[in-house]
């Protein structure tokens, strides 16, 4: 079709245009797509054409249009505001294109932020650097560089601010970009500068058309359409699309026709070269609703003939909405009189879907069996469909049969269509819509046939008798009626067995547990081997809180090879709780050898899945649910379960995978529920109320399920629509007084508006009839707390849902019963409570995680406090920390506290305190200087080094603070071997120099390593001497020499207390040699190597033949130490240090013969001495020993004896270790 006009009516082409549509979709049907059918195929009527008895009776129509057709109301699907004509009298809707457009062009824009006409165009020479940057920001542009192109124009348009071009070619750049906002305004700047810039007066004139500015749209638009003659072919489609939705809007009805037709009037591949590509593919995109819209205008003209040859090509097109289209083609059959023509149109749809019959397709076929007319075209629709079903292969038409089994049936009579139903519930027990539709046909006040049509269908499937209450009780009889009328039946026999399990369940339904276990165990006891009445019973007794009773039940339940009672088996184990279990025994049915068909496992692999969810085997939840969507593409349920797993908040967040799913399922069900679910919700989150609520609406009159009808109240709420809401749940609870959902959202929105009793007692009603229900619980237990104010009450009810649901095995469950118990003083339950939902594996969801570490907080107050035993506060602290991440740094902390003050292992503490430092590692210093803190106060000093040690070894790159602490916990328990473990720690991650500086007046030091490393280790092995623990000292200095051999004074202090020990003087010797060639200038060292000299027997020089020293003897070296220490500054130190070398050289020289030098210098040694005892400045041990000697030398000196000098090493061993004439003294460290 080119183009509509209303003198074209063809009424001769619409029944060979839908048979033609319906050969089409049946060769693809055939053949797998069109593009493999062959000519041979297409032509021949019996393997290609479907409904060639509707093809007859739509022919017959041309010429005898159906009267009851036109007359027949709109079909469900179309909109009542497509169904408003147009007043004759409305000049506007009937003017044509030219005329409108002429008039619209001359008129200016209201809207000053479009065009500011008042800009003259300036007809002016651009600079010369304009013209050079527009060039390069054109080749820029062109490359593909636009960041630049952009940087160059905008500086053209500063300099040239009167040119159009540069703006422009600026919004161009910001287009390709996708900056819309910026090109946008680029536009309107050029715009400004010449009002007749084509480009710029169609990106203006369609961002006008986004913006609902539809007069200054229709305006721009037509001054482009005026224009566009003789410039890019393509500009002629891309402004007909936005003139003719902004003439509809504006009320131009028949011009918008023209102007939409126009766009649509594209070839399937356009050939002509253009720079409106990306336009020029939105117009391709939306060609399907530009037929479609041209279809609704032609509606509401009047010319329905159009209509229908406009919706036919929109059918053949994507669309944003396909499910649109069905519904309108059919309601312009029908006001063109040719039912037939709307049952071809279905049908049509019904073979491009492979026989996969959607909602609306049923609803519009049950609409054509009440107003199409003559039975004639019921039964050549409903044989039509047969034959579709028949063509089918072997596998797609067990996934399409049972579909279009109920469509057959919605095309014909009631007594046809319900043997069609029975068959098909005798084939698929569980087919919730064909029961439904089964029972939709029942006469509602034939309480007696509605019993036994339900018994018969339980006796054929006893484990579905739950669905069969279920769907029974929607009709008007109550539970209560239906238990009256039934010992009218008399049943007797298989029939009696199967009212038995329908009574069992419609006594459960009104809340008598009593007579519903009474009425199972008669039953049992007849026939003890019955499996559907045992699990029935175990059902029953689990409702009612008998966990442990349904449990063993289910034990004792034979299931053999029933596949069915398997399944069943494990429902109930999964309303237990018991998802392992359940998992378990589903396990098997998920063979591909199982015994059942493809649909059926579709739904137990999506019960599987829901199980793992609940497990949260999220991985495993979307593969199971996967394979649920190949086994049966059209199981909406499945692609819900993928959409919340995969869409924003879901456990596998994904867009890609999101996407996905959502696009498989548009193509296996276009117009799914689904998918109308998910446009309201994004009509809700976009604020379009009006469309949203219609399509909410829409979803519940179909099926009001608990999500429904949940965001249609939220929406009635959000929009200050309660009175309507009530006013349509209250309608809904008369209609369907056994649907949970209407009743749970009436007392909600009565809370809302301030009616808590009248909530709380809807509430109240629907739990006496539903016991069980834990939702209504929750709901009326949130309207006693929160609206009422009865937190007793509200208590009371929650802990008689946790008691009906089993002991609460859940994180959530467990805080709830804390928080409850924690209200009525209870503690210690409250905290085993919590102790016990912790102890699971499940995780804690986001809302609930600061809710955990409240809880978590208050029992570690509690314990802390001694309101409860530290042990059961450090395991809930220890719990919930492993479930949050992060969780709060208190919580860390008090955990430590706990464990400290309650004496657990270090490894437990190792344990917490690495979780905390995993969880916050910016703090991870303070936690762990806290934690050894923690033990230091307890005094577990030996625990504190081992938690630091192996906190330190688990970390990859260790800082300097937490080695320092190491290092000087280690040396404060006097543990050599962490202490060396601390040091190679230190210089294998070269922070030797950074101790220094963190501990010593040295914050310049860069000794590197190891030697700064070693230095540390000196300093704490003279802290060691200087506290009296010499040999602790000792150690530390080989430490420090394992660290740095050469390291000087390590050598020299060690190597002289070797030599007082006389010692291993050797050893000695080489240390102290390594010390004089690091530092031949240190009178500390010198004097050392001259004492070592001295004990070794070497007093003078020993020179070669030449008469040069080649070792330097002991009178030597201590001269010399004499004479490097007198060029010290005067100091205690320095005179402590001239006492000693001087009495090491004066029993030198006392050696030798030189006396008088010798006791003069003794003499000098003891001035020094008694100098610092007046002074009171030194005063150890080792300071009174060196005294005692020196005086003691001068009275043998004044008494005419022999002073009592050091022995060499020879004499010392000679003495046999005696002692006798030995003048050993302590070291002279840091000297």
């Amino acid at each position: 079709m080119r183009c509509v006009h209303r003198t074209r009516r063809r009424e001769r082409t619409i029944a060979p245009i839908m048979a033609a549509t319906i050969s089409l979709a049946a060769a693809v049907l055939l053949c797998g797509c069109a593009s493999t059918t062959t000519s041979e195929s297409s032509t021949d009527p019996s393997q290609t054409r479907f409904g060639r008895q509707l093809e007859v009776l739509a022919q017959r129509e041309a010429s005898r249009p159906s009267s009851r057709a036109r007359e027949a109301p709109a079909p469900p699907g179309v909109d009542s505001a497509l169904l408003s004509p147009v007043d004759e009298a409305d000049a506007d809707a009937h003017r044509s294109l030219s005329d409108v457009v002429a008039n619209l062009a001359a008129q200016r824009n209201t809207t000053p932020l479009v065009i500011d006409e008042t800009h003259e165009k300036v007809d002016s020479i651009a600079p010369p650097e304009a013209l050079r940057r527009y060039v390069a920001a054109r080749e820029h542009r062109l490359s593909g560089d636009l960041r630049s192109a952009v940087a160059e124009l905008e500086e053209v348009v500063r300099l040239d601010p009167d040119a159009a071009a540069p703006w422009r070619e600026l919004g161009d750049a910001y287009a390709i970009m996708g900056d819309r906002l910026m090109a946008v305004a680029s536009y309107r700047e050029a715009l400004r500068r010449d009002p007749e810039d084509m480009r710029s007066l169609v990106q203006v004139g369609l961002a006008t058309l986004d913006r609902r500015q539809h007069a200054d749209a229709a305006s721009l638009l037509s001054r482009a359409w005026l224009k566009h003659e003789g410039q890019d072919p393509a500009l002629r489609h891309i402004i007909s699309l936005g003139l003719g939705r902004a003439l509809l809007e504006l009320g131009f009805i028949s011009a918008g026709v023209e102007a939409l037709a126009i766009a649509a009037d594209l070839p399937d591949r356009y050939g002509d070269p253009t720079i409106y590509r990306s336009e020029l593919a939105e117009v391709y995109r939306d060609r399907g609703d530009a037929w479609r819209e041209i279809g609704d205008a032609a509606t509401r003209l009047g010319r329905h003939d159009e209509a229908l040859e406009a919706y036919d090509n929109a059918a053949s097109l994507p669309t944003l909405d396909p499910g649109a289209i069905a519904p309108r083609r059919v309601n312009a059959a029908m006001q063109l009189g040719r039912p037939a023509v709307a049952a071809m149109a279905v049908l049509g749809e019904i073979i491009s879907a492979r026989g996969q019959v959607e909602d609306r397709h049923m609803r519009l076929i049950e609409y054509l069996s009440q107003h199409g007319g003559s039975s004639a075209i019921r039964e050549a629709l409903a044989s039509a469909i047969a034959e579709v079903e028949a063509s089918l292969p072997e596998e797609e038409r067990l996934l399409a049969s049972g579909r279009l089994a109920r469509a057959r049936a919605a095309a014909l009579s009631s007594d046809r269509a319900l043997d069609i139903l029975r068959d098909r519930l005798a084939k698929a027990p569980a087919d919730e819509s064909a029961l439904a539709d089964l029972y939709r046909r029942l006469d509602p006040d034939d309480v007696a046939g509605l019993l036994r049509q339900t018994i018969q269908l339980v006796q054929a499937a006893p484990l579905e008798t739950s669905r069969y209450a279920a769907a029974l009780l929607r009709l008007p009889p109550s539970a209560e009626l239906l238990i009256e009328t039934y010992p009218t039946l008399r049943l007797r026999g298989a029939d009696a067995d199967a009212g038995s399990l329908l009574l069992a369940r419609l006594h459960e339904i009104t809340g008598d547990v009593d007579a519903a276990s009474a009425e199972l165990r008669r039953l049992i006891a007849s026939r003890p081997d019955f499996a559907p009445a045992v699990a029935a019973l175990a059902r029953t007794l689990a409702q009612d809180g008998r966990r442990t009773e349904a449990l063993e039940l289910l034990e004792d339940l034979d299931i053999g090879e029933d596949a069915e009672l398997r399944y069943a088996s494990a429902i109930l184990l999964q309303s237990l709780g018991r998802h392992a279990e359940a998992l378990e025994r589903i396990e098997p049915l998920l063979d591909d050898e199982a015994p059942l068909g493809a649909i059926r496992r579709a739904t137990i692999f999506l019960r599987a899945a829901e199980i793992s969810q609940t497990m949260e085997r999220w991985g495993e939840a979307r593969r199971l649910s996967e394979r649920a969507v190949e086994l049966d593409p059209t199981l909406e349920e499945a692609y819900g379960f993928l959409i919340s797993l995969h869409g924003p908040g879901g456990q596998l967040a994904d867009q890609r995978r999101l996407t996905d799913t959502v696009r498989r399922l548009r193509t296996a069900v276009p117009s799914s529920r689904t998918l109308r679910w998910l446009r309201a919700q994004d009509l809700v989150r976009a604020g379009q109320f009006d469309q949203a609520e219609r399509e909410l609406v829409s979803l519940a009159e179909d099926d009001p399920s608990k999500s429904v009808i949940e965001l249609l109240v939220i929406l009635w709420m959000r929009t200050g629509s309660e009175e309507r809401a009530e006013q349509w749940l209250k309608e809904k609870v008369e209609q369907r007084p056994t649907d949970a959902a209407p009743r749970l959202e009436l007392a909600r929105v009565l809370a809302a508006r301030g009616k808590g009793e009248e909530s709380a007692q809807t509430l109240r009603d629907w739990l006496e009839m539903r016991p069980n229900d834990l939702a209504a619980m929750r709901r009326l237990e949130a309207v006693l707390r929160e609206v009422i104010g009865d937190v007793d009450q509200a208590d009371a009810m929650a802990l008689r849902r946790m008691e009906r649901s089993g002991t609460p095995d859940s994180i959530r469950g467990a805080m709830e019963l804390a928080e409850i118990l924690i209200r009525r003083d209870d503690i210690e339950s409250a905290a085993e409570a919590l102790l016990t939902g912790l102890r699971g594996d499940g995780a804690v969801q986001e809302d609930d995680a600061k809710p955990l570490a409240q809880l978590a907080n208050f029992f570690a107050r509690s314990a802390l406090a001694e309101d409860l035993d530290p042990m059961q506060g450090a395991a809930i602290l220890d719990r919930a920390l492993g479930k949050l991440s992060p969780g709060e740094l208190t919580l860390h902390a008090d955990l430590l506290r706990l464990l400290s003050a309650i004496g657990a292992p270090v490894e437990r503490m190792s344990r917490a305190l690495n979780r905390a430092v995993r969880q916050h590692g910016d703090q991870a210093d303070n936690i762990t200087n806290f934690a050894i803190g923690l033990l230091g106060e307890s005094e577990r000093a030996e625990d504190a080094l081992r938690l630091l040690e192996g906190r330190v070894q688990g970390v990859e790159s260790p800082n300097a603070a937490i080695l320092d602490t190491w290092l000087k916990l280690a040396a404060y328990l006097r543990d050599i071997p962490s202490i060396e473990r601390a040091a190679r720690a230190i210089s294998d991650a070269g922070l030797g120099d950074e101790l220094i500086r963190i501990n010593s007046r040295a914050p310049r030091s860069r000794l590197g390593e190891p030697r700064a490393t070693a230095e540390l280790l000196y300093n704490f092995a003279q802290s060691y001497s200087f506290e009296g623990m010499a040999d602790d000292a000792d150690e530390v200095y080989r430490v420090a020499l394992r660290i740095d051999p050469t390291h000087p004074m390590a050598n020299n202090n060690l190597g002289y207390r070797m030599t007082e020990r006389y010692e291993d003087l050797d050893e000695a010797y080489r240390m102290l040699q390594i010390a004089y060639q690091e530092e031949p200038d240190e009178y500390n060292v010198v004097d050392s190597i001259g004492w070592v000299r001295y004990k070794l027997g070497v007093f003078h020089d020993e020179v070669d033949a030449n008469g040069d020293v080649v070792r330097e003897g002991a009178i030597s070296l201590l001269r010399k130490s004499t004479a490097l220490i007198e060029k010290q500054p005067p100091s205690p130190v320095r005179s402590y240090g001239q006492a000693i070398i001087t009495d090491h050289l004066a029993d030198a020289l006392w050696r030798v013969g030189e006396r008088e030098e010798a006791e003069a210098l003794w003499r000098a040694s003891q001035t020094h001495l008694e100098a610092l005892r007046v002074n009171q400045t030194i005063a150890d041990e080792e300071f009174r020993e060196l005294a005692e000697s020196v005086d003691a030398k001068i009275d043998a000196l004044e008494a005419g004896e022999e002073p009592a000098i050091a022995p060499t090493a020879e004499e010392f061993h000679e003495m046999n270790g005696n002692g006798a004439g030995a003048a050993v003294r302590s070291d002279r460290e840091g000297r």
